[in-house]
């Protein structure tokens, strides 16, 4: 899982799993889609978005697209070959990977060049656009970005899955999730935000289990 340290991301895949079991994918992912419904819309005043409030919602968020990737037994390898190897989209027509595109797109370039590790390229992409662009045009754009999976998320639901564009679409939410991340460390005059983000996520993890995942749980995760 992108953001958070190995040992995390292992916890929130079994967190997930454990939610799923319980509750049921259909139910998880109607609980999903209210989440990333609400984390966009919250995201429109960002800048009143509290720190606290910030990193509780981008962590319930990490949780529940989880969820997809659970469901439809998506890799990582999947996901990062969507910015880099490309893919082909639900009309079957081949595109290059989103981060060449992107570059092409934002600044005119060609020719784009990997520096070796996925991460740290896709943290340049998006310091760069977000310095050209400016906060709110990519907020809105992560916000946008967290509307078009919640709409999968429901086809889904409804028995229509699309597993190529979810993949696209689970790209797209959390490549974008780094714009909010650059802002609040920004407002906030941090460089170690994913430090903290990575500390609540583990309190967060064992609250959910205590709350959710025992036999006598509440079923509505947030």
């Amino acid at each position: 899982m992108w953001y958070v340290s190995e040992s995390v991301s292992d916890d929130i895949k079994k967190l997930s799993n454990e939610l799923l079991a319980k509750h049921g994918p259909k139910t998880e992912l109607i609980i999903a889609r209210k989440h990333l419904g609400r984390f966009a819309d919250i995201m429109i005043d960002y800048q009143k978005v509290s720190l606290t409030d910030f990193i509780k919602v981008f962590v319930d968020s990490l949780i529940v697209i989880q969820h997809l990737i659970n469901v439809e037994n998506i890799t990582w390898d999947e996901i990062e070959a969507i910015g880099t190897e490309g893919y082909t989209n639900s009309q079957g027509c081949f595109r290059e990977g989103k981060i060449a595109r992107t570059y092409f797109r934002a600044f005119d370039e060609r020719g784009y060049e990997s520096c070796g590790d996925f991460q740290s390229d896709l943290d340049t992409l998006a310091r760069r656009t977000f310095d050209k662009f400016g906060a709110f045009d990519q907020i809105n754009l992560a916000s946008e970005e967290i509307y078009e999976l919640q709409e999968l998320i429901s086809k889904h639901n409804r028995g229509k899955p699309d597993r190529p564009h979810l993949i696209g679409e689970v790209f797209d939410v959390l490549f974008t999730f780094r714009y909010l991340l650059i802002e609040k460390e920004r407002q906030y005059g941090m460089r170690n935000l994913l430090e903290h983000v990575n500390d609540f996520a583990k309190s967060r993890i064992t609250i959910i289990r205590a709350e959710h995942c025992m036999d006598d749980a509440q079923l509505d995760l947030f």
